[in-house]
């Protein structure tokens, strides 16, 4: 069962002779098997050879037709790749450089969210922390995340069109990314909104 448990809901539970039947069909001979690779890179790479330069998918793959064992094949996966930010008000306290308090904040969250793995959700505490301890911030109010929506692994006509719509969590919601995606931040971004005001 899903839990890795003895799964009883099943009809023939307690009813398996070992001599009389196997648990799934047997591999037909010559049939090869495959498994998945989900690759994050870097864009300064491109992912298939491009001229002289070559391409993620190709060096990836050449690294794993040297240890895979015959008969069994990478599928290679792409990431998706998630451009992420925040909406929110902070209240500063006098004194402070607003533009560099600002600037703190945007390069603490790309240093914490740069080491999220793949598949690693944008957690709102780890946000807020951000936020919260940079000197002179006295107050976060309304913390959104923002996420892109995933551009790869849907059916499109020709080149996948960038994804001008934003999906926002409320309050208090983490940013969950699928297996096979990746957060990113970017400190120009456009899902970044964030305002500033003295008390």
């Amino acid at each position: 069962d899903p839990l890795g448990g003895v799964d009883v809901s099943q009809s023939y539970f307690n009813l398996f002779n070992f001599d009389e039947r196997v648990f799934s069909s047997e591999r037909r001979l010559g049939e090869p098997y495959f498994f998945d690779i989900v690759v994050a890179h870097e864009f300064v790479w491109p992912w298939r050879t491009q001229g002289p330069v070559s391409g993620v998918y190709e060096r990836v793959i050449e690294a794993v037709d040297r240890v895979r064992p015959i008969g069994i094949h990478p599928n290679l996966i792409q990431a998706n790749h998630i451009e992420v930010g925040a909406r929110a008000n902070v209240i500063v306290e006098r004194g402070y450089d607003q533009q560099a308090l600002l600037a703190s904040i945007k390069e603490r969250l790309a240093a914490d969210i740069g080491v999220l793995k793949l598949g690693s959700d944008v957690l709102y505490s780890q946000v807020m922390c951000a936020f919260a301890e940079q000197a002179g911030v006295l107050d976060v109010q309304n913390l959104h995340l923002r996420r892109c929506p995933a551009a790869l692994g849907r059916i499109t006509f020709g080149a996948v069109p960038f994804q001008r719509a934003v999906i926002e969590a409320p309050v208090g919601g983490n940013l969950t990314m699928s297996p096979t995606e990746i957060a990113i931040f970017r400190l120009d971004s456009a899902l970044i909104d964030i305002g500033v005001a003295t008390r």
